[in-house]
């Protein structure tokens, strides 16, 4: 045939999104924006740090309602409807990075605590 291997393999190579860079991928539009991740680490602390699978089921009902009308969360309509469509791996993923915040401070509290304590007794 005459043909060079290295040049087969890149003609019969599918053409996927592998084969591209990271830059050139095509990045799918994010439908729950900042307001959103707001609005879920607010949702997050006031039931105390629940995890997404115990969280999604309060977002479904009235809760997030209730909470606008006490005057707790500041939302917009949209983001509300969003809120009540969110999974609980969503949320997880939204979450992340609250999460690994608040078990730094966590972790930094403590020590700080301890050394007042022992340097006011």
């Amino acid at each position: 045939m005459g043909l060079n291997r290295r040049h087969l393999i890149e003609k019969l190579k599918s053409k996927s999104n592998i084969d591209k860079d990271k830059s050139q991928r095509k990045r799918r539009e994010e439908y729950y924006d900042g307001y959103v991740r707001e609005a879920l680490v607010q949702i997050w602390r006031i039931f105390d740090y629940p995890c997404g699978q115990r969280l999604e089921p309060l977002l479904k009902t009235e809760t997030t309602e209730k909470l606008r009308k006490l005057g707790e969360l500041k939302i917009s309509g949209e983001t509300a409807a969003k809120l009540k469509k969110i999974s609980f791996r969503t949320i997880d993923e939204k979450l992340k990075h609250q999460k690994e915040v608040e078990r730094i401070r966590k972790k930094y509290q403590k020590k700080c605590i301890l050394s007042f304590i022992r340097k006011y007794q």
